[in-house]
């Protein structure tokens, strides 16, 4: 223990040896040094002196069911003697010393990584807030079409959610037709290296596109950013502004040109219609008779006292509605100015009609009805037979109908005379001096309309986070806002009485006047520089300036001393991240999910040879493999697994690398990048590359030993080893297993040397005391092997590679499971090996002989997967050694 001791006092990590009941049987120099507890504090106590998020309870249970060598890593909080917490990663392994099972645990302080991935993932927050803070389509696709990243606005358009999206093809998820126009459009991008703008026009949804190209380390444009928004509401108040603005340039140019035809105009155009329809309000309810006045397109544009058979029945049923507007349309034409048409609508009642006309120009009608005149009969039987024929209810049809007026042809004269004067007199008025009141009542509406919107404008900046300064040529405040008191300290009318140069710390005078000619001459200019507020406190301002005129200027600062500080802060914090990963001998790379490279350590910069700023940004195979991707690539493998992976490397010069690869995680739980530790293992592996050469020599050289007693059975070890590890190749086992096979074959018989050689040269049969000797050589193997250090099971494989499925074999007559896969086929390739083989008692039986007596024995004394391997060797063409 004392070696043991000194050797994990050198160890940075603070080292526990708990027993089974979870007491601390010792404890390293560093956790005496991180918790502040002397070690009499610790020895012999629970480990839940420091920690309590695991029981007693817990910790025996675990531990007391794990085999030897188990080993779990997790992360937990520790306590020191003052009762501050320790985030912390405990690594334990379960060992036996002396036959005592202990735990031995490696705790690191993981303070500054848990900071760190704070830090990370508030920035991973911030970065999917601002992709998700569109409420129209952001999404990023490599050239392929196939998703990158995208935001949940286009998660919810296309009816999927974010997992299942990345990685998927986006052209997949919309019509084909538009696929194929999107194809195109990504491909001219990718090839002219130029953002590309579509608008398309879908079921009534007009949608603008934005495709960004997205340029790599070589200038080429390797992943596109699509940017959708739906701009239906906008595209069609742009199209009715565009004809608003046609309609009025056309109003415009028939008032202010002479030569311009009136027909161009439209009659709800010219006349102030809302006036002229509260007007016949009045004069209906003086008069009680109706009115309409309809342009020439059946608009109607004025209309009281209508009669309820019309607004109730004939204008609701789209057959008397077709009626109407002949009416209105057709029956009306032809009326002379000035006069009036008395004519029966095609719904069976009077109406009259006289024409508005503007210049020369037939524009609308000026209607009276309906009505019934007073020396004509009411057919109320036509009616009647009206309602039937278009689903009115008769009786309250009729009803309506009583209600419609009736004037003798006196009256009829008279009101439509009236109303003919009144047409004609609005027809006659200058349509320019109507304009030219509107237009004086807009003037008006807009000048309110500027106040309003500066005072809005007032409010913007008294509520503006920045300070808003404005000031004279001579740096004179003349205006500021509430933010600029609060972030300076002095009140509004302290600084009206002020000079800006008041504000600046005195190493930032120069800086401040630099900033100020410059905004001068230039109009405008933007910089960081120090003031002091009213309380002497030194602090930090964004300024951009901007000159409004030859005498007045406005800057728009902000307060950025926090962020100064905390980017300082962060800058120092990297510093020291860099300075001790950078002492490492290892060689580390943090990738980002693209596999670029985001940082690097110095000792894998010295590997390769290149500065540190010349690889951020390259893509781990333009370095490792010239730009051709690797087939097996362990970064890959990490990313989709979302597990550690490792795995050793070579490269020409005959270099051994370990590579350690760990998935970082974000707070999504999504895989953000990898994290790739390579360590030199060359001459590491050279040593256990001798050792294994000396190994195999020691093998061998046994293997002869016992060839040299037997040699009726000279090379059959070898020829049971090359079989045996045939077979294993043609059911796939690992190169490990592959490897115990081949020494295990080479030793099979290494038992056999107890055995005396006049026994096994013996030509006749042996008496049965002769056969136990024989059948003890397996056990004797066992007893040889056992107690010696191999890196596979190489004792228990030789002990039963005589056991047969059905319990028939020995020495311990094991049946299926119980037996070792090795030994199951060390024991099919050493019934063939035998067989095919000449003994002192027989002659060589052959191959087919051999093969016969395995399958026949299949599922009975062999293992049917490994006797199908070995006839499939066979077949391949496999030869034994003669």
């Amino acid at each position: 223990m004392k070696s043991f001791a000194d050797l994990t006092n050198y160890i940075v990590d603070m080292v526990f040896v708990s027993d089974m009941q979870a007491k601390i049987l010792y404890v390293n120099d560093a956790v005496i040094n991180t918790y502040g507890f002397s070690r009499e504090d610790l020895l012999g106590k629970s480990i839940l002196t420091i920690q309590n998020e695991i029981s007693e309870e817990f910790f025996k249970e675990f531990w007391s069911k794990a085999a030897i060598g188990t080993s779990r890593t997790i992360e937990s909080l520790h306590y020191r003697k003052n009762g501050d917490s320790l985030p912390v990663e405990i690594h334990s392994i379960l060992i036996e010393d002396d036959g005592e099972r202990l735990v031995v645990s490696t705790v690191r302080d993981i303070t500054r990584r848990k900071r760190d991935e704070m830090l990370l993932k508030e920035k991973n927050l911030q970065l999917q807030a601002l992709v998700n803070a569109p409420t129209e389509s952001l999404f990023q696709i490599d050239p392929s079409g196939r998703v990158i990243t995208a935001n949940q606005t286009l998660c919810k358009r296309l009816g999927t959610d974010l997992e299942s999206l990345i990685g998927k093809n986006i052209y997949d998820f919309v019509p084909r037709e538009l696929a194929q126009a999107r194809k195109i459009h990504a491909e001219e991008v990718l090839k002219t290296g130029k953002p590309r703008v579509i608008e398309d026009r879908r079921e009534g949804i007009v949608l603008k596109t934005t495709i960004y190209p997205v340029f790599g380390q070589d200038g080429r444009v390797e992943s596109l950013v699509l940017f959708a928004e739906d701009i239906t509401v906008s595209k069609k108040a742009e199209e009715e502004l565009k004809e608003s603005e046609s309609r009025v340039r056309k109003k415009l140019k028939t008032i202010l040109d002479p030569e311009s035809e009136i027909e161009d105009l439209e009659l709800e155009d010219i006349f102030d219609f809302e006036a002229i329809q509260s007007m016949m309000n009045d004069f209906y309810r003086l008069t009680n008779i109706g009115m309409a006045i309809i342009d020439i397109h059946g608009k109607i544009l004025v209309a009281t006292g209508w009669q309820e058979i019309c607004t109730k029945y004939h204008r609701m049923n789209p057959e008397t509605l077709r009626n109407c507007l002949h009416s209105d349309l057709e029956l009306s034409k032809g009326i002379e100015p000035g006069t009036f048409k008395l004519y029966k609508c095609a719904n069976n009642m009077w109406d009259m009609a006289t024409p508005i006309i503007v210049g020369d120009s037939h524009l609308g009608n000026l209607f009276l009805g309906q009505f019934f005149i007073e020396d004509e009969s009411l057919d109320y039987e036509l009616f009647r037979r009206q309602a039937r024929k278009y689903g009115f209810n008769e009786d309250e049809y009729i009803k309506a109908l009583d209600k419609v007026p009736v004037w003798s042809r006196e009256t009829i004269d008279t009101v439509m005379t009236f109303y003919s004067k009144f047409a004609k007199m609005v027809s006659t008025l200058s349509f320019a001096n109507i304009k030219l009141a509107r237009t004086l009542s807009e003037r008006d509406g807009l000048l309110q309309t500027v106040e309003k919107k500066e005072s809005k404008f007032r409010r913007y900046l008294e509520s503006a986070p920045d300070g808003i300064f404005v000031s004279d040529e001579r740096g004179n405040f003349t205006d500021v806002n509430e933010a600029s008191s609060r972030i300076t300290g002095y009140t509004r009318e302290e600084l009206l009485n002020m000079n800006l140069l008041k504000l600046i710390h005195p190493e930032s005078l120069d800086d401040a006047k630099e900033h100020f000619r410059k905004t001068v001459e230039t109009g405008e200019a933007e910089g960081i520089v120090s003031f002091v507020k009213k309380t002497g406190e030194k602090g930090y301002w964004n300024v951009r300036a901007v000159r409004l005129d030859d005498t007045s200027f406005i800057g728009f600062v902000s307060d950025v001393t926090d962020l100064l500080m905390s980017q300082e802060a962060l800058r120092k914090s990297e510093e020291e991240k860099s300075l001790i990963l950078n002492a490492t001998k290892e060689s580390i790379v943090y990738y980002d999910r693209d596999l670029r490279i985001n940082w690097i350590n110095r000792a894998m910069s010295k590997r390769l040879g290149v500065e540190v700023g010349d690889l951020i940004g390259k893509k781990c195979f333009m370095i490792w493999k010239a730009g051709e991707k690797c087939d097996d690539c362990i970064l890959e493998k990490v990313i989709k697994s979302r597990e550690q992976k490792k795995t050793e490397l070579t490269n020409e010069m005959g270099e051994y690398w370990l590579v350690r690869a760990y998935p970082v995680i974000g707070p999504d739980g999504d895989v953000t990048g990898v994290v790739e530790v390579s360590e030199d293992i060359t001459e590491r592996k050279r040593a256990s590359k001798k050792l294994e050469a000396a190994f195999d020599a020691l093998v061998r050289i046994a293997s002869d030993i016992v060839s040299a007693k037997d040699p009726y059975t000279a090379g059959h070890q070898k020829n049971v080893s090359d079989l045996a590890v045939a077979i294993g190749k043609k059911m796939g086992l690992n190169y490990e297993t592959l490897t115990c096979l081949k020494f295990a074959g080479l030793l099979h018989d290494i038992g056999k040397i107890s055995i005396p050689s006049e026994i096994l040269t013996r030509p006749v049969k042996l008496s049965n005391i002769e056969l136990s000797l024989i059948k003890e050589h397996s056990r004797n193997g066992y007893n040889i092997l056992k107690d010696i250090d191999l890196p596979w099971p190489i004792a228990d494989i030789v002990l039963q590679h005589h056991e047969r499925l059905d319990g028939s074999g020995y020495p311990n007559g094991l049946k299926n499971d119980e037996i070792r896969l090795e030994s199951r086929i060390i024991a099919v390739a050493d019934v063939v090996e035998a067989i095919t083989s000449h003994r002192p008692y027989r002659q060589a039986l052959g191959i087919e002989h051999a093969l016969n007596e395995i399958k026949k024995n299949s599922g009975i004394l062999y293992d049917p997967a490994v006797v199908e391997a070995c006839v499939q060797v066979f077949e391949d063409g496999y030869l034994l050694t003669v």
